[in-house]
């Protein structure tokens, strides 16, 4: 019969054994985008060359999907007389779209910076945002804290990071391109043909509305959210970058905030105004109804994206 210390000493062989095998995995996967990410990184290097086309003082709309569909940069710079860009991105990338906007800020510039809800969440890692920093920005990966790195390696996927080998043995199989760049204008928004009336489920948004949460009150915003969205707010004023923020929009789904969301949004209010960063109007200013969505509970359709963005024009007008 195995004794006890053989068989602890079986068992950390195979727990070393294993993590070995990952972190190999892990480093085989650096520098080489799965199809998926490349064509997100397309998606990102169109955003970026709307903002570098810009000469001279800009506005830009930073955030993710929610503003990426749903803000109109052309018709806000329309009524405030100020090129404006459409930055938002994807979801998936989280607290890295900050890192991504300051490398399209310059001195003299506007950001507005719609509250999508999610980046206050504690946990930034999946399989869309560490394949992108591993193909696209390993020197960020590089200047993580050792803690931070571990966390990063170790919460990859070791299927995905197996998969990802056996792809440059085997050439990949295409993937659905599911940003459209031929449907985003040289302002980054998405033009009207985008929202495809004919994928539009009002079952599915009305699912979705019971099961969209707002951050948990204990936690809002969490400490190293707290850390990068005050290091973007302390980038900003050192760099001379005027930053407003403002809440985004979400599908109504009550006739009042509930008495926790309410504490949980005037939580996020606390800390923003901790920072010396303004926000702009009230939470439920930007909720709409079930006919202003597209495809989710924060995604809305041409008609929610006028009715949006005037919401935006008139915050901005009082502050430009």
């Amino acid at each position: 019969m195995m004794s006890y210390k053989k068989y602890v000493g079986v068992i950390a062989f195979l727990l070393f054994l294993a993590a070995a095998i990952h972190m190999m995995l892990f480093y085989f996967n650096i520098g080489i985008p799965p199809k998926t990410t490349q064509h997100m990184h397309n998606f990102v290097q169109k955003k970026k060359a709307c903002a570098e086309a810009v000469p001279g003082r800009k506005i830009m709309v930073v955030a993710a999907s929610g503003t990426a569909l749903g803000v109109d940069a052309g018709e806000i710079e329309k009524a405030l007389e100020i090129p404006t860009v459409n930055f938002g991105l994807t979801m998936p990338l989280h607290r890295y779209i900050f890192v991504l906007a300051k490398k399209v800020l310059y001195d003299g510039d506007i950001v507005v910076l719609p509250l999508e809800y999610p980046l206050y969440l504690d946990n930034p890692y999946n399989m869309e945002y560490m394949p992108y920093i591993m193909a696209y920005d390993y020197p960020y990966f590089e200047d993580m804290k050792f803690t931070e790195k571990l966390r990063f390696i170790f919460a990859a996927d070791t299927y995905s990071l197996a998969k990802g080998v056996y792809y440059q043995l085997r050439p990949e199989p295409d993937r659905k391109q599911e940003f459209k760049l031929e449907q985003m204008d040289t302002r980054g928004d998405r033009t009207p043909d985008f929202y495809d009336n004919d994928n539009i489920s009002i079952h599915k948004l009305w699912g979705e509305v019971t099961s969209y949460i707002y951050p948990p009150a204990t936690n809002v915003p969490s400490p190293d959210t707290k850390e990068a969205l005050r290091g973007f707010a302390e980038y900003c004023k050192a760099h001379h970058i005027r930053l407003y923020v403002t809440w985004p929009t979400l599908l109504r789904r009550e006739a009042s905030l509930s008495n926790e969301d309410a504490e949980n949004l005037q939580k996020i209010a606390a800390f923003w105004t901790s920072c010396g960063v303004e926000v702009l109007g009230e939470p439920d200013e930007a909720f709409y109804e079930i006919g202003d969505y597209y495809d989710h509970a924060t995604h809305l359709n041409q008609q929610g994206k006028e009715k949006y963005t005037r919401h935006l024009v008139d915050l901005l007008r009082e502050k430009i």
